[in-house]
C-alpha cells in the first residue's frame, strides 16, 4: 500500500462527497462576517455609551490626569464591558459547538462512504452523524487540548531549566554556556516539533476511530494511542499529507496572488472573489487530508496488534444488541 494511492482514494471519496465542501465554506464564510459584525457592534455600543467621556479625557492636559481618568473610566462602565467580553465569549463558544457539529457531520459522513463504497452524500445523513458523533468528538477534542497544554507547560519548565543550567556554566566557561544554549534550544524545537506532530496525529486518527467504531472519547484516545505506537508508519503518512497540503496551498497562493496584484486596477468585488476561491480551496485540501487519513486508518487498523487481541467493546456490544459492527478491510479480505 503506497502513500500515493491512498491520497487518490482520500480524493475520490472527497469527490463523492463534494457538499461537504460547500458546506465549510459557507460556514467559513458565514463565521467571517458575523464575527466582524458582532465585534463591529460591541465596538459602536461602546464608543455610544463612552465616545463623550473619551472626548473629555483627551481634554486634559497631563498624562497623571489622563491616566486617573481613565480608571474612574473603566470604574464606571466596569459592567458593560463585562457584559461586552461575556457576550463575545458566548458567541466564541457557539462558534467552536457549530465548527465541532460540522466536523462531525464530515467524519461520519466520510467513513460511511468508505465503508459503504458507494453511498450518496444527503443532508439528512450529515445532520444524523453530526447528532451522533458530536458529544464524543467534542469531548476528544477537549481531552486533546487538554494534552496540548500540559506539554505546552512542560515545556515551559524544561526551558526554565536549561536557561537556568546555561546561566550557570556561563559563569565557569561562557563558550561551552553558548553551545550548551544552542543545543537545548535546538534540542526543544526538534522534540516540540514531533510532540505536536505525534498529538496532531493522535487527534486526527482519534476522530477516524470514533467514526468507524463510534466509540466514546477515552476510549478513541487509548485506541489511537496503541494504533500510533504499533503503526509507527501512521505518524509518516499524517506527516506527508500535511507538508503535501501545505506546498499545495502555498503554491496556489504564490501562483493567483501576484496576478491579482499586478492588475492596473484592483476591484473589491474581484478582491472578495478570490479570497472566497483561495478559501474554498483551502477547505477542499484540508478535506482531502481527513479523507486521507481515514483511509489510511481504514487500510492499516487491521494490522495493529490491539485491534487483533483485543476486540472493541463498543462494537462488541452492537454485535450483542444485533447490529452488525461496522466493516474493517484486512488483507485477506482485499486479496479476495
Amino acid at each position: 500500500m503506497s502513500y500515493i494511492s491512498t491520497i487518490k482514494e482520500g480524493i475520490n471519496t472527497v469527490h463523492k462527497n463534494w457538499q461537504l465542501i460547500l458546506i465549510h465554506s459557507v460556514l467559513g464564510i458565514f463565521c467571517f462576517v458575523s464575527f466582524f459584525a458582532v465585534v463591529g457592534m460591541l465596538v459602536v455600543i461602546a464608543f455610544i455609551m463612552l465616545g463623550l467621556d473619551f472626548a473629555e479625557i483627551l481634554r486634559l492636559g497631563d498624562a497623571a490626569s489622563i491616566i486617573q481618568e481613565a480608571f474612574e473610566l473603566l470604574n464606571k462602565y466596569l459592567i458593560v464591558a463585562m457584559v461586552m467580553i461575556l457576550s463575545l465569549l458566548i458567541y466564541l463558544v457557539l462558534i467552536a459547538i457549530l465548527w465541532v457539529f460540522i466536523i462531525s457531520g464530515t467524519a461520519g459522513i466520510l467513513a460511511k462512504s468508505i465503508l459503504n463504497g458507494i453511498s450518496r452524500f444527503t443532508f439528512g445523513a450529515f445532520f444524523a452523524e453530526g447528532r451522533r458523533l458530536f458529544s464524543s468528538i467534542y469531548v476528544f477534542f477537549l481531552m486533546v487540548g487538554i494534552m496540548f497544554i500540559a506539554t505546552i507547560f512542560m515545556f515551559g519548565i524544561f526551558r526554565g531549566i536549561t536557561l537556568a543550567i546555561t546561566e550557570a556554566v556561563k559563569a565557569m566557561d561562557a563558550v561551552f554556556a553558548h553551545f550548551l544554549e544552542i543545543f537545548f534550544s535546538l534540542a526543544l524545537l526538534s522534540t516540540g516539533a514531533f510532540l505536536v506532530l505525534v498529538m496532531l496525529s493522535i487527534a486526527a486518527y482519534g476522530i477516524a476511530h470514533i467514526a468507524f467504531n463510534r466509540s466514546r472519547p477515552l476510549r478513541a484516545l487509548e485506541e489511537s494511542i496503541r494504533y500510533i505506537y504499533s503503526v509507527p508508519s501512521a505518524i509518516g503518512f499524517y506527516a506527508v499529507v500535511m507538508l503535501v497540503a501545505a506546498g499545495v496551498g502555498l503554491a496556489m497562493i504564490l501562483i493567483i496572488g501576484p496576478q491579482i496584484l499586478l492588475m492596473p486596477e484592483i476591484d473589491l468585488i474581484l478582491l472578495i472573489a478570490y479570497q472566497i476561491i483561495v478559501y474554498t480551496m483551502q477547505v477542499y485540501i484540508g478535506i482531502i487530508v481527513i479523507s486521507s487519513v481515514f483511509r489510511y486508518y481504514y487500510k492499516t487498523r487491521s494490522s495493529s496488534p490491539s485491534s487483533l487481541s483485543t476486540g472493541d467493546p463498543d462494537i462488541s456490544q452492537k454485535a450483542r444488541d444485533g447490529q452488525a459492527p461496522l466493516h474493517l478491510e484486512t488483507a485477506e479480505s482485499r486479496q479476495r
